[in-house]
This record gives C-alpha cells, structure tokens and sequence, in this order.
C-alpha cells in the first residue's frame, strides 16, 4: 500500500513539473545575424487560440524590435504533452519537436533534408536550479534541445542550419512568468542590438519595408554591376513558394499573391556575388 502511494505521489509530483513549451506565459528572445553582417533581436511568444482542422493552436507572435512594437502572428502550434511533442502549423502540420527522443534515436525530418541521430541526452541547470532535459543532436552544427525551451538556435528553427547558414540564429534568453531561467552565456543582455529594416549579408547590402508587409515588400540591395539576379522565396518548411528570375537594377518589389501570413526566407544571387539572403515577415 504504501508503495502504491509513493508511485502516486512521484506520478502527480512528474505531472506537476511537466514542460509545456507552447505556455502564454513563455518569452524567447534569439539573436539573428546574416553571415558577416548585422544582428538583431527577435522575440517569440504565444498568443490566443486559433482553430485549425481539428486541432486548437496557439497563435506564435513575433517582434522585430525591442520594446514589442510591432508583433506579427507568424505561424501556429500545438502541444501532446502527454507524448512530449510539439507541433507547428505552416501551410500544414508537422512535428517541430520530439523531447521524448533517446540516445540513439532520430529526429523529426522538417526541412526535407532528413532527421537526426540522437548522441547523447542529459539534463541541463537552469538559472533558478530546476532541471530539463537536454538532447544532442549529430548534425553538422552542434544542434541542442532542452525540453521545454527548444533548440539552441531558437524556439521556431529546430533544424534550421539544415537549410541555411548565411543567416546565424542563436537563442539567447529564456522567460517564464517574467523568470529569466536560461540566458547565453555568449551575450550581456537578452535584447542583443535593435532590429531595423537595414541589414548585410556578405559584401552586399539590403533593406526589406515594410516588415511586417500585408501585400507586397520592397527589397533594396547592392548590384552595381547590373548583373542579373534570381529571387527565390522559402516558407518556413523550406518550400520554394515564389521565383522570380532574370532582372537587373538594385530592388525588387515581391508581391504576397498566396503566401500566407507567416515567416519566409529569400536567396537572391546573381553568377558572380555571394548571394544575399534574409527574412520576411508577412501579417494581415
């Protein structure tokens, strides 16, 4: 009997310290910086529900600055904490996390380049002593989840390196209920230089207006030669949904036409420029 009641108490007492990711209450802030260019800070929270098929969504909002002036509801997701997993919505549902994973496992496959072996998994110290497992994934850029918080490249881009690495993303700070509870020991502060509209990538530098953008946006970069440049745009499943190719001068204006509200990425280039690539944010 007393066994029965000890196996109870470890059962309610599991329940109560489950990490729900997908909380209203959690704040992350990540640091973006394109290769050999400029950084910002972009901060992810959760917002009200939202209905999609059959399954009730948090709506995940975004902001570009500082002081949350200007929040973009992105994508959407969802939690089994039963199962330990954590689902995304964008443009369909996939599996973002998998924090029930073990040695020797394989990752969810969500940018079409294939999962990854699972090497070793522990548990990580937070700042105000309570514990999270932490999961080590055997891919090219020593990627790291901690159950509750997510990647170490930042909450929405688990795999994220599998599809670029000329924009950099690390998570720098972790809240929750207003409790710092992770912070990168790699930065002095959680808000890492104010996000503008101006950024570099490379040699070459470009500016993207309005972000957020609700029909169309104007990218402005350097081509001083005149060479002529191909846009491709990605959704944040890496899906090629716009191609405009074989046009000079030095800006584009990119037309929403059927994207969706969320978070896209786009590679210009030309034959003899490193290419320039950043991110898009579209909000109704």
């Amino acid at each position: 009997m007393k066994s029965a009641v000890v196996l109870f108490l470890i059962s309610i007492s599991v329940i109560l310290n489950a990490q729900h990711l997908v909380d209203t209450n959690n704040v992350w802030s990540t640091v973006e910086c394109m290769s050999g260019g400029s950084c910002g800070t972009t901060v992810v929270t959760f917002g009200s529900d939202t209905l999609i098929g059959s399954y009730i969504y948090k709506k995940v909002l975004e902001t570009i600055d500082t002081v949350n002036y200007s929040t973009s509801f992105v994508i959407a997701a969802r939690e089994d904490t039963s199962a330990h997993k954590v689902y995304f919505y964008a443009n369909g549902d996939f599996l973002a996390y998998d924090f029930s994973l073990q040695q020797g496992d394989t990752s969810n496959n969500i940018w079409g380049f294939g999962g990854h072996l699972v090497i070793m998994t522990d548990s990580i110290t937070l700042l105000n002593g309570e514990k999270r497992k932490r999961i080590y994934l055997d891919s090219p850029y020593q990627e790291v989840w901690i159950e509750g918080i997510g990647s170490n490249f930042g909450v929405l881009v688990p795999n994220f390196y599998d599809y670029t690495a000329d924009l950099i993303s690390n998570l720098n700070c972790y809240k929750e209920n207003d409790t710092l509870k992770y912070a990168n020991p790699n930065y002095q502060d959680c808000y890492y230089v104010s996000t503008g509209i101006a950024n570099v990538s490379g040699n070459n530098a470009y500016t993207v207006s309005p972000i957020p953008f609700s029909s169309h946006a104007k990218i402005i970069f350097s081509n001083p030669s005149n060479e002529k440049m191909t846009l491709k745009i990605y959704d944040v499943e890496g899906r090629l949904v716009n191609f405009i190719p074989n046009f000079s001068g030095n800006e584009i204006q990119i037309e929403r036409g059927r994207m969706t509200e969320g978070v896209y990425y786009f590679d210009l280039r030309n034959e003899k420029s490193k290419p320039i690539k950043g991110k898009l944010i579209i909000a109704d």
